[in-house]
């Protein structure tokens, strides 16, 4: 949206430039466009934003309906999780996702942390004795840990 209102014609882009985001969405979606005269690029962008907005305010309310019934599942689930510091709904559906995909993994406290990508390795060669990183494991659990931490 923003980068089309970047592109618009002066007039159009001057109207509609410094207001805030609700603002803005409730500016595009009033936009009246001439549809016989669709082919002047401010009609023609006032028609674009209009229907970009009106995407945007539906796919927001989905967004909204899907979090209440993420919040209910994860809630359900592991009702203490979302209590622990740094650990939302997102995070913890998450983690409850990296979980249960791979119950048959999920022996320890490291063998999970080795599913998510945070276990050190053995790098150690000759006297030397290091850890490197673990490249391996489910990326979007790794994500989550580090968000957390």
């Amino acid at each position: 949206l923003t980068n089309l209102i970047t592109t618009a014609p002066t007039a159009l882009r001057e109207a509609l430039r410094d207001k805030q985001r609700k603002a803005l969405l409730t500016a595009c979606a009033a936009l009246n466009p001439d549809l016989t005269q669709l082919a002047d690029p401010t009609h023609g962008t006032m028609l674009a934003l209009r229907a970009m907005t009106e995407r945007i305010i539906t796919l927001n309310q989905q967004i909204n309906q899907l979090d209440k019934h993420l919040d209910q599942l994860v809630a359900a689930t592991a009702p203490t999780l979302v209590d622990l510091l740094g650990i939302g709904t997102d995070i913890a559906g998450q983690l409850l996702v990296t979980a249960g995909d791979n119950p048959h993994r999920l022996h320890s406290e490291a063998s999970f942390a080795k599913l998510c990508g945070v276990a050190p390795l053995p790098a150690s060669s000759g006297r030397t004795d290091r850890h490197r990183l673990n490249k391996g494991g489910e990326r979007q659990a790794n994500r989550a840990l580090h968000i957390i931490a």
